[in-house]
Formats: C-alpha cells, sequence, structure tokens
C-alpha cells in the first residue's frame, strides 16, 4: 500500500465501499443521509491523505487530522477544562473492507502517522462508535485511550509523551 493525497474520486470511492462498522459509526454520528454531510466535511480538510492498494490499485483507507477547537465543543468537555484548545487534533480514518488484505502495512504505517501527529498536537482525540471493533482495537495498539462519552460511542485521546509510539 502506498500512501498519496487525495482526490475527491478516491474519497468517494471509499465512502461508496466502507467497512460496515465505519459505516454504522457514520450513521450513528450523522444520520441516515450521512454520505454528503461527511464527503463535504473530508473535501474541506488541509490534509486528506488516501492509501492506495499496490495490488488493486484502488483506495483501501483515508485518514487525517482536524487542528481545530472542534473536538474541545464537541468531545468530552470536561477533559478539555483548563487545556489549550490549539493544541489539539482531532484524527480520524475511514476504510473500505480491503484494508484486511493490507493490514500489516497499515499498521506499520499507522504508528509513523501517529509519531508525524504527536509532534504537531499536545492532544490527539475524536470519538468511535463502541460497536467499531477493529477501530477500537487499533486505537489502543497505538496507545490511545478511552472514556465513556455517550451510549454509544466512546472518547479516546492521547496526550503528548504518553505510551509514545
Amino acid at each position: 500500500m502506498y500512501k498519496t493525497k487525495a482526490s475527491a474520486n478516491d474519497i468517494k470511492y471509499i465512502l461508496d465501499n466502507l467497512r460496515a462498522e465505519d459505516r454504522e459509526e457514520l450513521e450513528a454520528a450523522h444520520g441516515k443521509s450521512w454520505n454528503p454531510i461527511v464527503f463535504e466535511k473530508i473535501i474541506d480538510c488541509e490534509d486528506v491523505n488516501i492509501g492506495i492498494s499496490e495490488k488493486t490499485k484502488n483506495p483501501v483507507l483515508m485518514w487525517g487530522v482536524v487542528p481545530e477547537e472542534l473536538p474541545a465543543r464537541c468531545l468530552c468537555s470536561d477533559f478539555f477544562d483548563g487545556r489549550k484548545k490549539e493544541y489539539i487534533g482531532c484524527i480520524w480514518l475511514l476504510s473500505t473492507n480491503e484494508i484486511e488484505q493490507n493490514y500489516i502495512c497499515f499498521l506499520k504505517n499507522a504508528k509513523k502517522q501517529m509519531q508525524i501527529y504527536e509532534k504537531e498536537y499536545k492532544i490527539l482525540c475524536n470519538q468511535v462508535h463502541k460497536a467499531n471493533k477493529g477501530a477500537i482495537n487499533w486505537l489502543k495498539w497505538l496507545g490511545l485511550k478511552f472514556k465513556p462519552y455517550t451510549e454509544d460511542f466512546m472518547f479516546f485521546y492521547k496526550e503528548k509523551g504518553e505510551n509514545n509510539v
């Protein structure tokens, strides 16, 4: 798998071919009509990366970080009280089922990407749907911690210097 900058076609392909767990998470967060909402949010992100399968040449996953106060306003606000919000990065990742054939490569590159993000942000965070077991497992593997957030979602985070990967 190799990394490249996202195109609108790559984003559309991944959204149209999401893993069931990612689709359920987006539906729980944004409702039944999640696709155009999420597409616009991703297109608006400055730094969206795509992982392309070397074998099939299909987009397999996309990820990025949103460096704004949004996580502090929306996610687990008690966690952010008294913290400088400009150092917060809201990390995210969405993938197709083809990630299963590229998992080892994905895991190696995920650690490298986390190291890059950890240099830029004091806190990395977001939320994950409780039913998205695959995402929860790799987030734990990357050293992120979890807190209850809502009935359906858990808040995850990592502060700079904690369990460096």
